[in-house]
């Protein structure tokens, strides 16, 4: 609950480039449930991936080298054939717009792409129902197609003399912001964000401190704001007395000790998780080489044949006294012969054959192997398993 009269106390407390901003009204503040994530992904099978994580763009993970086409009602199916096994990720689609997605000739997903956060303004502070909180409100201008209760808003509280207080809502025009330092005078900034893409922002600078501000709400609420002096009623003449002797003067108050210096200032960056690489944008990854499992090879014994000769044999061949033998053939009398050997397939003891390898294995030339399953979360992009995430935010010295 805000105190009472503290909406009528905000244009005293707040100044933004030198002016007053007065109080707008706002809607009730949201569950914190409201967060969303920063990827909405349609996970198709242990392979591929389809991703939207900026406005206006697609991106397919795993897609093993396959043609992929995304399609929407009303346009020409855009066609992209990868040359290796990278992500693959198509802009300059339509808002807002459901998108079937095909990987070779199956349909893999159908996704809605992204449309831009918004632009924030008309930042206002008001006092909070205790000395350390403040309620921050401000306007929002929405795109064409994107809907208020998908957008987030992350409340950035700065001061050179306290520490950084940040907190981030959904749906919503407002916030209350607690755990600030009493004695101290925040810049508010307001940052639409949609998924992991940023609106624009806005601020607004206390002119008094958090402690203050409460102090003349309270006094707003009691009707204690400025009374009127009512005129004293006159008096008889009071008979002058003597002149005491001087006072001698006070001595001099100690001056108050110099301030400390303030207190480092600081700004927001967005970073990947830890264990995850840059891919480009605000998409972070993180790659997982293959595990297998191993069956030693198994042998049987089958019996050993060779080929041995066991003799000669000897044929007439083409030729004769007059031509001659052909084929390397001898002339006996008027006739040509040729010897030929004779062989014969025996048995010679036994041999160790390799037996097959279990189901689903593969010969790796020393031993079975086969790939183990794909750990949750990760796809497969053709070398190893990779695993995506959004960038976060990190608090660091300006």
């Amino acid at each position: 609950m805000k105190i009472a009269g503290v909406i009528a106390a905000a244009t005293v407390i707040l100044g933004t480039a030198g002016a007053a901003i007065a109080p707008v009204a706002h809607a009730a503040t949201p569950s914190a449930s409201g967060v969303r994530t920063a990827i909405t992904s349609a996970e198709v099978s242990t392979s591929v991936q389809v991703l939207t994580t900026k406005p206006n763009s697609i991106t397919v993970i795993g897609h093993g080298g396959q043609p992929i086409t995304v399609w929407t009602k009303g346009t020409q199916p855009i066609t992209k054939k990868p040359t290796n096994a990278n992500p693959v990720t198509f802009t300059g689609l339509k808002a807002g717009q459901a998108y079937a997605v095909y990987v070779g000739a199956t349909q893999a997903s159908v996704v809605r792409t992204l449309t831009a956060a918004g632009v924030a303004s008309g930042v206002t502070v008001q006092a909070g129902p205790i000395d350390s909180s403040i309620d921050v409100s401000w306007d929002i201008a929405l795109p064409s197609g994107t809907k208020a209760s998908s957008v987030s808003y992350l409340i950035e509280a700065t001061s050179p003399m306290a520490s950084p207080v940040s907190m981030k809502v959904t749906g919503t025009d407002h916030a209350l912001i607690t755990g600030l330092n009493p004695d101290a005078k925040y810049t508010f900034t307001v940052t639409p964000m949609l998924g992991a893409t940023k609106g624009t922002p806005a601020s607004a600078t206390m002119i008094v401190t958090v402690a203050e501000a409460f102090a003349l709400a309270k006094d707003e609420a009691a009707g204690n704001a400025d009374p009127v002096a009512k005129p004293a009623a006159p008096v008889a003449p009071v008979t002058p007395v003597a002149p005491t002797a001087p006072v001698a003067p006070a001595s001099p108050a100690t001056p108050a000790p110099a301030p400390g210096p303030a207190a480092p200032s600081t700004k927001t960056i967005y970073v990947c998780p830890d264990g995850f690489s840059e891919a480009g944008g605000d998409l972070c990854e993180r790659t997982l080489a293959y595990s297998y499992t191993t069956s030693s090879y198994t042998y049987h014994a089958e019996a050993n044949y060779v080929t041995v000769q066991t003799g000669t044999r000897t044929e007439t061949v083409p030729g004769s006294s007059s031509t001659g033998c052909t084929n390397g053939g001898t002339l006996y009398g008027d006739t040509c012969y040729a010897t030929y050997p004779v062989y014969e397939t025996q048995q010679q003891g036994t041999k160790q054959v390799k037996d097959a390898g279990p189901a689903g294995y593969t010969d790796n030339g020393s031993a079975w192997q086969q790939r183990d399953a794909m750990p949750a979360g990760y796809a497969d992009n053709g070398s190893a398993w990779v695993q995506t995430a959004a960038k976060v935010a990190k608090v660091v010295p300006a």
